[in-house]
């Protein structure tokens, strides 16, 4: 019975589960109970990505908005994640900037696209901005907060066997909020991806987002399905190498049993 458990709570399940949307979408649009005008078909989709894939139209536009996806998520990680413990380590500052801090934070940094565009132009640099501007303040509230929750005992008692700050940084506060901050970096790559597909969609003339424009410029709905079908494949496939790399840095942590906890 377990062995039946794990089989279909593994990968193999997850297959099942797409298998099964798939193949009622594509059965309901046969049967007419989808409308193929509005919802199209995974065949159709599936006919679009292959005549992108022989007219070479996807590897270029995945390659852009993964290059600025990509350029955008290691400046906004990077700031996010040096803010977080600039502010972690300086309390009368973080007291004084985190109101600031929450209402930028708050702010809708969709409305920022146009006027990036406008600043510079149709290039990948307002793209890169914007994909910086979504994910910087998660990296930065993540780590704050993971580095609020170290312990001060263990803190103290470090230095008073003489630990230095460098020390401290290092082997107690870094690894205590490792979790947070590669939680912070999880959540991050799909803003990173939104973040270059606005940019595309609302100025651009390359990228996985100017493929939907097209589309739905056209009133091609198939082709609008391909363009996501393509961001979901991305995203699987960078939130996957994110897990590895979790699983790698985290290794030292001791396995908890998770049977009947709950999720918030």
């Amino acid at each position: 019975m377990s062995n039946a458990s794990d089989w279909l709570g593994g990968p193999f399940g997850r297959v099942l589960v797409v298998g099964s949307a798939l193949l009622l979408w594509e059965v309901a649009a046969r049967l007419g109970f989808l409308s193929p005008f509005f919802f199209s078909s995974p065949s159709e989709v599936g006919g679009v990505i292959r005549d992108w894939f022989w007219a070479g139209r996807i590897f270029g536009n995945v390659g852009i908005t993964f290059l600025e996806a990509t350029i955008g998520f290691i400046i906004g990680t990077t700031i996010g994640v040096l803010l977080g413990f600039a502010l972690a380590f300086l309390p009368r500052v973080a007291q004084v900037l985190e109101p600031f801090m929450a209402v930028l934070n708050a702010f809708p940094r969709l409305t920022l696209a146009p006027l990036f565009i406008v600043w510079f132009g149709f290039g990948i640099e307002p793209k890169i901005l914007l994909v910086a501007t979504f994910i910087l303040f998660l990296c930065y509230l993540n780590t704050y907060n993971g580095l609020r929750q170290v312990p001060q005992e263990l803190v103290d008692r470090a230095r008073l066997w003489g630990a230095t700050w460098t020390d401290l940084a290092r082997n107690i506060y870094l690894p205590s909020a490792m979790a947070w901050i590669l939680a912070g970096l999880r959540a991050s790559v799909g803003f990173a991806i939104i973040g270059a597909v606005v940019g595309e969609y609302i100025g651009g003339d390359s990228g996985i987002g100017f493929l939907i424009l097209q589309g739905q410029s056209r009133l091609r709905i198939r082709e609008v399905f391909a363009g996501l079908a393509l961001l979901l494949a991305a995203a699987v496939l960078v939130d996957y190498g994110l897990r590895k790399l979790e699983a790698r840095v985290l290794r030292w942590r001791p396995e908890t049993n998770t049977n009947g906890a709950g999720s918030g």
